[in-house]
């Protein structure tokens, strides 16, 4: 498959080869926060996620041993669905809820449901 561009300098048909196209996903720097301690998470921003907040299970041990916050159960597990739109066979049972800074606004309990995201230390997604 050939998508078409149109050059700015000659104006003719440009064939591009979709392989060699990327989209980078968009990560951001966020800190999560507990009285005067910090930690600082690369997110992953997907707008297409309808969770709020998701943080990797691996992170938990280090975010009770720095705020001494604990996971709370969840009155009701979740289902997962992956962004490949298949159903995990694991639900979310616990969530946390850290502080949280994202540029100039600051949330002070921001629920992040606890799930194996594997790649990605959190995905911010739709509140």
């Amino acid at each position: 498959m050939n998508l078409c561009a149109i050059s700015t300098d000659t104006k003719e048909n440009l064939d591009i080869d979709p392989e060699l196209i990327t989209l980078a996903p968009f990560v951001k720097s966020v800190y999560i926060f507990s009285q005067d301690k910090t930690i600082d998470l690369r997110v992953l921003i997907d707008t297409s996620s309808t969770a709020y907040a998701i943080i990797d299970t691996s992170l938990v041990p280090s975010i009770y041993e720095t705020f001494g916050i604990e996971p709370m159960p969840l009155a009701k597990s979740k289902r997962v669905r992956g962004f490949d739109s298949q159903v995990s066979r694991k639900r979310i049972t616990y969530a946390i809820y850290p502080g949280m800074y994202i540029d100039d606004h600051r949330e002070m309990s921001f629920p992040m449901l606890i799930a194996d995201l594997g790649y990605h230390q959190a995905i911010l997604g739709k509140p």
